[in-house]
């Protein structure tokens, strides 16, 4: 009988898991404290999509400042603290400033076009991104998702405007 609920609540508590994982993570939440400091220092509007399913729970996840100089930005998001981009912990990663290049067009919100480029894998593998020019600025986010995923991610960013 003992072993009968141990498998029960084994069970339960599975089946629960993915709910909990599935809670989609308030991007600009994460960067709150820093995006005030962004904007001042690039001198680009922040563009982030609101929500993002980073497959885990969202208190795992953790913002992070990668660089920031005059014209351009990179900030990630990473599960723990420290993970700065490693393949591990990596979420997602959005830029600001740089080049559209390469990749296939697709169509994101507000009439823009983009470029979508697949995850790639090498000794690693690096995450499929999107990348489209706004207000004469380019934008990418990157993330290891499909291409509907990513340009969800971009016209999220797009239709979430400045933050």
């Amino acid at each position: 009988m003992r072993r009968l609920l141990i498998s029960l609540f084994s069970l339960l508590a599975l089946l629960a898991a993915p709910a909990v994982a599935a809670a989609p993570v308030n991007v600009p939440a994460k960067f709150s404290s820093v995006l005030g400091q962004v904007r001042s220092k690039s001198g680009l509007k922040v563009r982030l999509p609101s929500r993002l399913d980073a497959g885990v729970r969202p208190s795992r996840v953790r913002g992070a400042v990668e660089s920031v100089r005059r014209g351009h930005y990179h900030l990630s998001l990473g599960v723990g603290r420290g993970c700065h981009e490693s393949t591990a912990c990596y979420v997602a990663s959005f830029f600001g400033g740089g080049k559209v290049s390469g990749g296939k067009r697709v169509s994101l919100a507000r009439g823009l076009t983009g470029r979508f480029s697949p995850m790639s894998c090498g000794a690693s593998c690096g995450p499929a991104s999107v990348s489209w020019r706004q207000g004469g600025v380019a934008y990418t986010v990157q993330f290891k998702g499909r291409k509907s995923a990513l340009v969800a991610l971009a016209d999220s960013a797009i239709r979430g405007g400045a933050r």
